[in-house]
């Protein structure tokens, strides 16, 4: 009987291995495709390597031609650096300086007496403060640990606190400021004062307020006279007269605190020159009005006897003129006393006043009209012609008086750095009265150096006496009993020049450059600021370094030659693994064989310097033979474009032209401040096509990524074909087989119907 064959779990003809078989050839040109795009995908890798490579490079060279090249970098050098050392920045210049430190700044640091390990700290509201930073906390009381961990987690960066075990069973709370500083003095208000009374960390004593005292002296601008009817030193006040100024030096300048004031006493006073000017020419005035009064007076009873037809004899007239011209002058001086008999300064003001304003409004109110009339009438006659002269030449009986000015606001602060603020107004009283300014709000923290007077008031004079600066303490400033440190400031000497900061680093002594101070030394020490050659070195070495790392890529790339790879000795076995996989791949890319060549030909080629006209960078140390020809013999890596340095070589130059080696690197040709030209600059653009947006590495990858795309598409269309071409077959290898079982059934049956005719017999 033949062999059962069930369709799907056994093919008696092995359908699927014929299937499979068959499908192995349909297959041949979707692997095609995938390798394709495997080559692709490796290319596009290739590529981007290339591509880091190239901007590596790139980046290499923009640092030393850009405005961040290290050749502007600047490097400290401290012949003691355990007790002065510092950093620069770009803006520092080339300079050397002495310092002695003889006070290192410090922070305030207490100790309390031995407590016991039991004591317990009460609640309250606890305030400490270091300088005019605060810092208060509500404490529900507890243990000494637990109220230093309260401080130390609410004061974070201002204080800390501490215990020590002193003696046995015992613990000691060390409580210190974190800013250094002489002004930021640690200080103890409410609860707080009395817990550290308490402990003995400080007794409550409060010192008393410095005062200085500071004689006026005037100041005499260079130059200038000091003219001592405008500034006067009386019973040590300085009197400064009007329409002048002077200023008054504060020692040799002052640092307010934040505690210190300015006190003094000023007063205002008449000035004699100026009213007994102004009197004289009212008294002037006056007489020039009682002659103008006079000669009107003679013009009319001149012309009345001339219409009545009397005849007056000219020894007559002179005669009744010098009669009635003495009645004048004494009803003039009658009326007029006020002027002389004056005592008091005001009354006197006010009666100058009103002089001149009772003379300018007769002046405006006389009638010029019937004056020159009547002069007109009279001129035929001698005696006429001497009153009319007399009545020109007093027709201007206005006194010229000083314009009256009045301004308080006459003092101001000058501060070291030639700035100055004005002070408000002083207090306007003949007595001296007493002024008082906060010296740190007004400054705002510089060093004061006079107090400037302008005196521009028209008849008074300023005056100034019992000058003081106040150094006043917190009010809750206390006394330590067991100071581990106190706070100060840090005190150097830099050339000779002692110098006071409160802190021990300090970067507004030397423009960039920050000093930190480090221990005391009284000896000497050296800090020099000067070119960073090593930064440079540093620089042009990694330019070289990724020159060959590039040049190295671009040979293994366009060649096929085992020999290049070998030439490698920098890489790793995977590294190595990685590069041979794709050793070749660009040999037909003409884009990637000219980068080569023109890299090639920039680190060869000479440039332009100042001091020695055209230089290469052989000059330097470095080029492809830096040992020396024939110092090893043939060696044809040599000849395929690696840059190699002569450390001694290198370092000297560098030392010693430095400006020469930068100017290689990018220099600026035109005069406009951007650099044209150089090595460095080269290697930018040749490189820049490359790795910009768009560029040639962009424009490899985006046209990989397309065929990649192309390909895959490719690919799924014959997956759906040979999907189909499987399917296809399949069925009809079962129709056959389906088929053939039938064809096997019909014969069994044949036989079956032959064995039963034939009796059972087959």
């Amino acid at each position: 009987m033949a062999d059962i064959s069930i369709p799907g779990v056994k093919s008696r003809f092995d359908t699927e291995k014929t299937i499979e078989g068959l499908m192995e050839i349909e297959r041949i040109p979707r692997k095609r495709l995938e390798q394709d795009v495997e080559n692709l995908k490796t290319q596009k890798t290739t590529w981007q390597s290339l591509g880091r490579q190239i901007t590596v490079l790139r980046d290499e060279a923009n640092k030393l031609y850009s405005f961040q090249n290290p050749f502007n970098e600047r490097t400290s050098i401290s012949s003691n650096s355990s007790v002065i050392d510092a950093n620069t920045t770009r803006e520092a210049r080339d300079q050397s300086h002495d310092f002695s430190v003889i006070q290192m700044a410090q922070a305030d640091k207490f100790i309390s007496k031995p407590l016991d390990k039991n004591f317990k700290v009460p609640a309250g509201s606890y305030k400490f403060s270091t300088g005019e930073s605060e810092v208060s906390f509500k404490f529900n009381g507890g243990s000494l640990q637990e109220f230093s961990d309260t401080l130390n987690r609410r004061a974070q960066g201002k204080i800390s606190s501490s215990l020590i075990a002193i003696k046995p069973g015992t613990n000691s709370i060390v409580i210190g400021s974190l800013v250094t500083g002489a002004e930021n003095r640690l200080s103890f208000a409410s609860d707080a004062l009395k817990f550290a009374v308490n402990t003995g960390l400080v007794e409550d004593k409060k010192p008393e307020p410095v005062v200085t005292n500071i004689k006026a002296v005037p100041v005499k601008n260079p130059g200038e006279p000091l003219d001592d009817v405008q500034m006067a030193v009386e019973e040590d006040s300085l009197k400064v007269a009007v329409n002048s100024d002077t200023s008054v030096a504060l020692n040799s300048g002052i640092t307010p605190t934040s505690s210190m004031i300015l006190k003094f006493e000023t007063s205002i006073t008449d000035n004699p020159v100026v009213f007994a000017a102004d009197k004289a020419a009212l008294e002037a005035a006056k007489k020039a009005a009682a002659s103008k009064i006079e000669n009107e007076k003679i013009i009319a009873d001149t012309n009345t006897a001339e219409a009545e037809g009397e005849e007056i004899s000219e020894e007559a007239g002179e005669t009744a003129e010098i009669s009635e011209s003495g009645e004048i002058a004494e009803e003039v001086t009658k009326e007029d006393p006020d002027v002389e008999n004056t005592e008091d300064g005001a009354t006197e003001t006010a009666s100058i006043e009103t002089e001149q304003t009772e003379l300018n409004e007769n002046a405006e109110a006389s009638d010029s009209t019937e004056l020159v009339e009547d002069t007109e009438t009279a001129e035929n006659t001698e005696e006429n012609t001497e009153v009319v002269e007399n009545t020109e030449e007093s027709s201007d009986t206005t006194p010229v008086l000083t314009p009256r000015i009045d301004n308080l606001a006459v003092l101001s602060l000058k501060f070291a750095d030639g700035t100055s603020v004005d002070l408000s107004p002083i207090t306007d009283s003949k007595k001296f009265a007493s002024i008082t300014y906060n010296l740190f709000e007004i400054s705002g923290g510089k060093t004061v150096t006079s107090i400037e007077i302008k005196n521009n008031n028209s008849h008074r004079d300023i005056s100034i006496r019992n000058i003081q600066v106040i150094e006043t303490m917190p009010k809750s400033a206390s006394n330590p009993l067991n100071a581990v440190s106190t706070a100060q400031d840090a005190i150097i000497k830099m050339d000779g020049i002692e110098i006071e900061r409160p802190s021990n680093t300090i970067d507004d002594l030397i423009p960039g450059v920050t000093l930190t101070i480090k221990s005391v030394s009284e000896s000497p020490v050296n800090l020099r600021v000067e070119n960073n050659t090593e930064a440079v070195k540093d620089a042009v070495i990694s330019l070289v370094g990724n020159y060959n790392k590039l040049i190295a890529m671009l040979n293994v790339l366009t060649r096929n030659d085992d020999k290049i790879l070998n030439e490698i000795t920098y890489l790793n076995e995977n590294e190595r693994n990685e590069l041979k996989s794709r050793q070749g791949s660009l040999s037909g890319d003409s884009a990637v064989t000219k980068l080569r060549s023109d890299l090639i030909s920039i680190v060869s080629a000479a440039y332009f310097t100042e001091r020695s006209g055209s230089a290469v960078l052989a000059n330097f140390g470095i080029s492809t033979d830096a040992r020396g020809a024939g110092a090893a013999g043939y060696d044809p890596s040599r000849l395929r474009g690696y840059l190699e340095i002569d450390e001694n070589l290198f370092d000297t130059a560098v030392m010693s032209n430095l400006e020469g080696l930068q100017q290689i690197m990018g220099r600026d040709t035109d005069g406009d401040f951007i650099i044209d030209s150089g090595l460095a600059f080269s290697l930018n653009r040749v490189t820049k096509p490359f790795v910009d947006i768009g560029g040639v590495i962009s424009n490899k990858s985006s046209g990989i990524d397309s065929r990649i795309a192309s390909d895959n598409r490719r690919i799924e269309t014959l997956d759906r074909q040979l999907s189909q071409k499987e399917a296809d077959l399949k069925r009809k290898y079962n129709q056959m087989e389906e088929a053939y079982n039938r064809m096997e059934s019909m014969s069994n049956s044949f036989d079956n119907f032959n064995t039963q005719q034939n009796g059972g017999k087959r």
